[in-house]
């Protein structure tokens, strides 16, 4: 979605300067008792599976995540491949869009850092975050976007 947004595909977007992310775990999830689901790929193909279960975070292919190269920490490639020593790799991109996903709200104890694109919306957010009392941490993150 943040690259299509990048190409200017998708109508009224919002710049990458004013998109956040919000990082937080699983485990941090179910323990704040929200319900949650997630999905072994993206969720708008027909035979996505959804589960509600840490136990079924297993039933995710993590290979295409972190199998080299890497960029930073995470597998470089996303496109899908037709490779028959790789198979997982004819489905990669979809794999690679597996949402999880939290009903109604998350409560911001559960965030465990926040990255911005650039220095202006790291104050912004700050500021927010100190009015309601939060002392979660915010982070200059320029490498999680699309750089022109």
């Amino acid at each position: 979605m943040l690259y299509c947004n990048h190409r200017g595909s998708i109508a009224n977007a919002k710049p990458q300067g004013e998109i956040i992310y919000l990082v937080t775990t699983a485990q941090k999830i179910a323990a704040s008792g929200r319900p949650f689901v997630f999905y072994d790929r993206h969720a708008v193909v027909g035979y996505a599976q959804a589960y509600n279960r840490l136990e079924d975070l297993k039933e995710i292919d993590w290979r295409v995540f972190f199998e080299p190269p890497l960029d930073g920490d995470y597998a470089r490639y996303w496109q899908d491949r037709t490779d028959l020593q790789h198979p997982h790799w004819m489905s990669r991109k979809e794999v690679r869009q597996a949402e999880f996903l939290v009903h109604q709200s998350l409560p911001l104890s559960c965030i465990r850092l926040i990255g911005t694109y650039n220095q202006a919306t790291k104050a912004a957010v700050e500021d927010l975050l100190k009015l309601h009392g939060s002392t979660c941490t915010v982070e200059t993150r320029s490498d999680w976007y699309f750089l022109k």
